[in-house]
């Protein structure tokens, strides 16, 4: 299918474009701002302008087959302003407005539009009440923003099906909501917000984006679905949990009061909360991977099963890191991926804000140069890397200038009868001497175990678990 993405350089959609590729559809992003989206999606994703002005080309969307529409201002850790409230409901209402007159005025209309919503829809509730497809709207401020989102999509006319999912809070490894929460609760400052008895409803990263691409193929699905894991959690549960899977204390307690003086009326999304399920999911034949939460996190962070640092045993000082990822695509699809230096980019996480400076271009060939500028914690670091070696089965990089004493990186590629295992080995030493290794037991070494995690997690979404291996 050609697919044409909205919000498609957010938390979500950088995942789901890799997950529609996986499948081998064709997808166009839909953009504010086309040159960062290229660095931020890849050379695999067609780009697409005029999303700041909710402008479609004057073909409109005659060329897709369907639509996914994620676009929408964030809403979460600001004051809302009467100016920030504009746009919030701008930014989804406005968007909406114009893919769906794009889709009823084309002669060649998409078959499906999965437009998203959010789980304010329901407002918020008692704890002791469950929030299903069918409960009524509730009457808060970002109930009336779903309400005329939702209002929006459901004009959708000219033979496309429509599906709308309401999404509950999306667990990524260092993003969304866990992004902003990790920080604190690595220090051990985390704790429980207001009450600890308010809902969350939550789902994780993996799921989401599985729904979607099985919503855009599958007829029966149709209408309004809940995009919530089956077990949501009390508040109080949630930071417990996450607290144990990162073996972090959880003993303070931050009341409503300063959370509303510091955020005013966009403190109620966590002190209110809401208890949502899903009635009609199972009926379109999906079903979720990660079900409770204590799996969906250990999963994201893999405390256990992780990339592991390890001291030489040789050279003092220096350190090693070794780790596997198992795919289902073949070594014909996987390898071609990693000659695109403009790759590195979705396997790094956003945090690192990571910005190509040059050598981005073109193919990896044996002595390419190429620099981008990172963030690692509260420093910008440029990192300039060399391929030494760049063979068929495998390629060797290594930092020429950069925030590391030495680093030199070989990346091997593995056919098997199940897939690919993609293998990473790295040797490194730290500056500074023995301060920096005091700073990699301190700090730096579970800063550097969490690169390599999401960088499986994401060659997992965009080639597949392969089916010998587990979901680890």
């Amino acid at each position: 299918m050609k697919i044409l993405v909205s919000g498609a350089t957010g938390f979500i959609g950088r995942h789901l474009c890799q997950r529609l590729l996986r499948d081998g559809h064709e997808v166009t992003a839909w953009v504010r701002d086309p040159n960062k989206a290229v660095s931020q999606l890849g050379c695999e994703v067609n780009i697409l302008g005029g999303a700041s002005n909710y402008l479609l080309p004057d073909t409109g969307v005659d060329e897709f087959d369907a639509i996914v529409n994620l676009a929408g201002a964030p809403v979460a850790g600001v004051r809302w302003s009467a100016a920030r409230k504009k746009q919030i409901l701008d930014s989804r209402v406005r968007t909406t407005e114009a893919l769906v007159a794009a889709i009823n005025r084309s002669p060649t209309p998409p078959q499906v539009l999965f437009s998203t919503s959010g789980i304010g829809f329901y407002g918020y509730g008692d704890p002791k009440e469950v929030f299903t497809e069918s409960s009524d709207a509730g009457n808060d401020f970002l109930s009336r923003v779903t309400q005329a989102w939702e209002a929006a999509a459901n004009q959708t006319a000219n033979g496309c099906r429509l599906v709308i999912g309401r999404i509950g809070l999306v667990l990524g490894l260092d993003e969304g909501i866990l992004g902003k929460l990790t920080p604190i609760f690595e220090t051990g400052l985390g704790g429980v917000m207001g009450s600890g008895r308010q809902g969350m409803s939550w789902v994780h990263i993996y799921d989401l984006v599985d729904f979607i691409a099985h919503a855009l193929l599958n007829e029966r699905t149709e209408g309004v679905y809940n995009c919530v894991a089956p077990n949501p959690v009390s508040h109080r549960q949630f930071c417990k949990t996450f607290a144990k899977t990162l073996g972090r204390p959880c003993l303070f307690k931050i009341p409503g009061l300063a959370l509303k003086t510091a955020l005013g009326e966009a403190s109620e999304m966590v002190l209110q909360g809401a208890v949502v399920t899903t009635e009609r999911t199972d009926a379109t034949g999906f079903s979720y991977s990660f079900a409770h939460l204590g799996g969906a996190l250990e999963h994201l962070f893999e405390k256990k099963n992780g990339p592991v640092i390890q001291a030489s045993k040789q050279k003092s000082g220096h350190f090693s890191i070794r780790d596997s990822t198992r795919v289902q695509a073949p070594f014909e699809t996987v390898r071609p991926f990693f000659f695109f230096p403009k790759s590195l980019s979705i396997l790094s996480p956003p945090a690192s804000r990571m910005e190509f400076l040059y050598g981005h271009e073109s193919e990896m060939r044996e002595g390419h140069e190429m620099a981008f500028r990172v963030q690692l914690g509260p420093l910008t670091q440029t990192w300039t890397a060399i391929i030494e070696e760049n063979t068929p089965d495998y390629f060797v990089d290594t930092q020429a200038k950069g925030p590391m004493s030495s680093w030199h990186h070989k990346h091997r590629f593995i056919a098997q009868d199940w897939g690919t295992e993609i293998s990473d080995e790295v040797q490194f030493r730290m500056p500074l001497g023995p301060l920096g290794r005091f700073a990699l037991k301190l700090f730096a070494g579970e800063m550097i175990r969490r690169l390599f995690v999401y960088r499986k997690h994401m060659m997992k979404i965009r080639f597949g678990v392969a089916a010998s291996g587990d979901q680890s």
